[in-house]
């Protein structure tokens, strides 16, 4: 078992240990302490060779925000040009869970395309990477994210149980040149 396999299962085994899962609370206190999905992603990005990001305090308030803001309108869509780089993931489900949602975003570079044009070669297929690059991009420093589920829970707004998870990258990352992904998005 290799540094990288043996750093995953370990990190596993603690967060089961833990309990991965907690009931969900309402916004905006946080559902978990921050340095469970800081720890979680830097795990993925050392892999990867990644450095590890650092959780920002005011980037986890601009993903509350955002999160919040999400789950009252029962959507899922990007902040948009907020110079932030950003994951976004939704749930039916009321329980709190970190891992899921950040290992499904990890998962996406089993689609990435290692090559020497990677933004040409993987350029139609980004709907599918995205999350992964982001967080494994190299020059991202920074990190906040947040949970936050519907109030609207059976209403017109939001017919079914609906959580949101934001997490927020500075610097942003994905930026579209061959040269920007090949630095970025490294193999593991």
């Amino acid at each position: 078992m290799g540094f990288g396999t043996f750093y995953i299962f370990l990190l596993l085994s603690c967060l089961n240990v833990n309990g991965s899962k907690l009931k969900a609370t309402p916004s905006p206190t946080p559902p978990l302490p921050s340095t469970n999905y800081t720890f979680l992603t830097n795990a993925y990005r050392a892999l990867h060779h990644a450095p590890p990001l650092t959780r920002s305090p005011q980037i986890e308030t601009s993903a509350q925000n955002w999160a919040d803001q999400l789950s009252t309108l029962c959507i899922l869509q990007h902040t948009g040009d907020n110079g932030l780089g950003e994951n976004l993931f939704s749930s039916s489900s009321l329980v709190v869970n970190w891992p899921s949602a950040i290992t499904r975003w990890y998962n996406e570079i089993m689609q990435y395309k290692f090559t020497a044009t990677p933004w040409i070669t993987n350029g139609g297929n980004f709907n599918n990477i995205g999350h992964a690059t982001q967080l494994l991009w190299v020059s991202s420093s920074f990190i906040g994210c947040a949970f936050s589920i519907s109030h609207q829970v059976k209403s017109a707004i939001c017919p079914h149980a609906f959580a949101v998870y934001v997490c927020q990258y500075s610097a942003e990352g994905n930026v579209g040149t061959d040269a920007e992904f090949f630095y970025n998005v490294l193999p593991q």
